[in-house]
């Protein structure tokens, strides 16, 4: 199995580079995910957790559609973000608190999922996370989506 790495920071790539150096594992610099294709490689699961919910909601389907260049059929797409019951969002107008980014719940999320004929929502969950960072109770949605 190979596994690749990929964000958008530039510091958050440097740190994963240093920490994962003595691994096989490739560590990319990516602002899409149809960039990972210069990869040449197609992934069975493809885990996007903590960056769809900074995504204004009109760019979602092409980045699923961008997701569905690099997951080989029958592979998964893992997206976990923000619920809108989540206190940080509901509280501060779909601006993160701890950040001052924009958040948008990924609730609406299912409705762009269920419009592509490339995918199937496996699982649609939503779950508190038990993270003491945080000072409040902070609620995540998870999606499960199979590319058909």
């Amino acid at each position: 199995a190979h596994v690749d790495l990929a964000d958008i920071s530039d510091e958050l790539v440097a740190w994963l580079r240093k920490k994962y150096k003595k691994y096989d594992i490739g560590v990319h610099d990516v602002g899409t995910p149809a960039e990972l294709r210069s990869c040449g490689r197609l992934y069975d699961i493809v885990i996007a957790t903590s960056f769809f919910h900074h995504i204004e909601p009109e760019l979602w389907e092409g980045f699923l559609l961008d997701f569905a260049l690099i997951i080989q059929r029958g592979g998964l797409l893992v997206i976990g973000g923000w619920d809108e019951t989540d206190e940080v969002i509901a509280e501060d107008n779909n601006t993160a608190r701890f950040t001052g980014q924009r958040t948008w719940p990924l609730n609406a999320l299912r409705r762009v999922v269920d419009s592509l004929d490339e995918y199937d929502v496996l699982v649609d969950s939503l779950e508190e996370l038990p993270i003491d960072a945080f000072p409040i109770p902070r609620k995540m949605r998870y999606y499960v989506i199979k590319k058909l």
